[in-house]
């Protein structure tokens, strides 16, 4: 395959840099463009970059992302060395304040390296990726394990961009007031994701890749053998948790474990944008209809949602009442899931259930309790649109006091097998003023539909109060 480009080669003399100020070097370019955040300097340097014949985008990124790295240029060719002298007199005519050629390089390095001439890019220049499929022009699909994506980041192949992340945030730089992007990480996400790597139970979805488009970047695809040859500057537009996760993961795993990590595989969608197709891609892929939180509840993978699905498959579950258990207050019903969950867990500790019976003993007692509660206001129950325009007893709040209720009982009754709780509880319901004009709902629960700590409290205190009266 014959690929040119004008970049560097691999081979050249030994180099006469002063080894003795590469740690100096490194601990300078670490201070000017690792950690700084001076957001104007280094657009400047990385616009300078992109026009440079010497240093490449792509050794840029290495360098800023670990400038240690240094040592790899300035020691094994001129050719290497070449490009860390291209950068630092890039840098010194940006700012000749911050640094300077002179500080770091002889004058005899200097002379051989301030005229020096790029040649011919090899095909070992280039990344390559297998088993590649073309979707359309520009735009590719393909799988990369594990252990894959974590080489990618060390050898920072790939970077992320605040400009292209859904999780970034404006920050206020103190020292210059400049509006600056930053990008958000957060760390317990990170843990949950690879710990469910780990345990080998997280279902492997799609990561971004995208190969920004501009004079220091190519790539070549060859369709009868699906390879991808690239290089330039590529960034992850979507997918950095999942990213940081697979490292995290990679580095806590046992050899055994990073042996099967060589097995499990991400989708990539690979795409070569420029940064506005880029935004107009990411434009596309964010701009998709929201998820109901509650929805999104209602379907996580906990005891209390388990004890509710035993519920609704509980053939002695009242038809009338399990058919009014729904997800979202758009879908009717009188029986929200997720403050169902809620109720169950916050009572019953259900998210800490480990064995199935206890799921179904559970999901047993509250069935027959909300059986007698719907024997109770069965006309209510068959009117519920009727009920909701004067009652708050079929309103947001039931699955709360409801199943608080039935935790109250179920304490008696383990003192007290005997204890006739049916009674107690009709005499309780029949205290209850369910009417709008009761000041709980009111005060509490009409001014907001949101299930808080706070609502909560109010409405056990005022059930407990009616429990305990009759």
């Amino acid at each position: 395959m014959n690929i040119s480009d004008n970049c560097f080669n691999t081979k050249g003399d030994d180099i006469m840099i002063n080894s003795n100020s590469i740690n100096e070097l490194a601990n300078k370019l670490l201070e000017i463009l690792s950690t700084s955040v001076d957001t104007v300097y280094l657009n400047k340097v990385k616009g300078e970059v992109k026009k440079s014949e010497v240093i490449s985008f792509k050794d840029y990124k290495r360098i800023q992302a670990n400038p240690f790295i240094i040592s790899d240029y300035a020691t094994l060719t001129t050719d290497g060395a070449a490009k860390l002298f291209g950068l630092i007199n890039l840098l010194e005519k940006i700012d000749f304040k911050k640094i300077k050629v002179k500080d770091y390089f002889t004058e005899i390095e200097i002379l051989n390296y301030k005229n020096y001439v790029p040649v011919t890019k090899t095909e070992d220049d280039y990344h390559v990726f297998y088993n590649v499929i073309k979707k359309a022009e520009d735009q590719y699909q393909l799988t990369l394990t594990i252990k894959e994506l974590v080489e990618l980041r060390e050898k920072n192949l790939v970077r992320v961009d605040e400009n292209f992340q859904r999780q970034s945030k404006i920050i206020i730089n103190p020292e210059t007031q400049q509006v600056q992007r930053h990008v958000v990480v957060n760390p317990k996400r990170v843990a949950e994701i690879a710990t469910l790597i780990r345990e080998r139970k997280y279902y492997f979805d799609e990561l971004k890749l995208s190969l920004i488009r501009d004079e220091d970047s190519k790539l070549i695809y060859n369709e009868e053998e699906k390879t991808l040859y690239w290089y330039g500057d590529c960034v992850v537009p979507d997918g950095n948790h999942r990213w940081l996760a697979c490292i995290k993961a990679y580095g806590d795993a046992t050899l055994a474990d990073k042996q099967l990590f060589e097995n499990d595989r991400f989708s990539v969608s690979f795409t070569y944008n420029t940064p506005k197709e880029l935004k107009d891609l990411l434009s596309q892929t964010w701009n998709t209809e929201k998820i109901d939180v509650k929805h999104k509840m209602a379907i996580l993978s906990t005891g209390s949602n388990d004890v509710i699905d035993l519920m609704r498959a509980n053939p002695n579950f009242e038809h009338v009442c399990s058919q009014t258990i729904v997800t979202t207050g758009n879908d009717g019903g009188i029986v929200l899931k997720s403050v169902l969950a809620t109720a169950i867990n916050r009572y019953y500790n259900a998210n800490d259930f480990k064995l199935n019976s206890q799921k179904q003993e559970c999901s047993n007692w509250i069935v027959e309790f909300y059986n007698y509660f719907t024997e109770l206001y069965i006309d209510e129950m068959l009117n519920i649109n009727k009920t909701k325009l004067s009652s708050w007893l079929l309103g947001y709040t039931n699955p709360i006091w409801v199943v608080y209720l039935s935790k109250l009982v179920k304490e008696k009754l383990t003192a007290n097998p005997q204890y006739d709780w049916k009674i107690a509880i009709k005499k309780t319901f029949d205290s209850v003023d369910f009417s709008k004009n009761n000041p709980l709902f009111i005060e509490v629960i009409k001014p907001n539909y949101q299930v808080t700590e706070r609502k909560m409290l109010l409405i056990e205190d005022y059930f407990r109060k009616a429990f305990n009266n009759v």
